[in-house]
């Protein structure tokens, strides 16, 4: 594209963050009919770009492969290829585009690293999304989501339960008003024998906020251990409830 382009597809873009998806689609449609423009690399993978926001996936999908013929992806446009082919069940071909992007990470920006390294658990290159959570954590230590999701990783690693259990400590410190990291760490601590941890964790949690019936079982057990009868019996009310609601 022309040096004065550039300014087009700033504009476009911002469509884009306004939410306007269908109009940045129909821009980017009307520009790759003009001569030439349908050979151009970075339009081609733009238009894929608008329409993977505005849910046209096949679309999109094919937008992104056809700009592969006509120059290098960018780390937004691989990350947006490799959603599409999770979406599509095209676990391999995920994985390529994973790889590269993780291959090249110091040029990726760092606000894609989440969802790589969400991307790569999900078609399970565990040890890769590790491994970009710990960039994450490079860049900004931080970041608890990053911190909990590299236990996750580290728990299926098979790290030990003491180096997965200071990482969820971490975690729950730096974000202590959420439920699902102390949830997972009494979990954890009661399945690796502490149970009094365990205990002073989930007498923090209620029962309302758990759908998970292993998750309340496994309260459950821990109140019955502690003569606990006013939240043993919260716990089997809610098991109830859920086990009411599903059938």
């Amino acid at each position: 594209m022309a040096d004065f382009d550039l300014t087009w597809a700033k504009g476009v873009r911002s469509l884009l963050k306004q939410g306007l998806f269908a109009e940045a689609v129909a821009h980017t449609e009307q520009a790759l009919h003009c001569p030439g423009n349908d050979t151009n690399g970075r339009l081609v993978q733009l238009h894929g770009l608008t329409l993977y926001v505005n849910g046209e996936h096949d679309a999109a999908r094919n937008a992104f492969e056809s700009a592969l013929l006509l120059s290098p992806l960018t780390a937004e446009s691989l990350l947006a290829l490799a959603d599409l082919y999770v979406k599509n069940s095209q676990q391999k071909d995920a994985r390529v585009s994973l790889t590269i992007l993780v291959e090249d990470i110091d040029t990726v920006p760092a606000e894609l690293l989440p969802r790589i390294a969400g991307l790569l658990g999900k078609v399970n290159e565990t040890r890769k999304a590790l491994f970009v959570c710990y960039r994450i954590v490079d860049n900004d230590s931080d970041c608890d989501e990053a911190i909990f999701a590299a236990a996750h990783y580290m728990r299926k690693l098979g790290y030990s339960p003491k180096a997965v259990i200071g990482m969820m400590r971490r975690a729950v410190s730096l974000a202590p008003d959420n439920c699902n990291y102390r949830r997972s760490l009494a979990a954890t601590l009661s399945i690796n024998g502490d149970i009094k941890a365990a205990y002073s964790l989930f007498t923090t949690i209620s029962t309302d906020d758990i759908c998970c019936r292993n998750c309340l079982r496994l309260m459950a057990n821990v109140f019955k251990e502690f003569g606990d009868s006013e939240r043993l019996t919260e716990c089997k009310e809610r098991l109830f409830e859920i086990d009411s609601s599903a059938s």
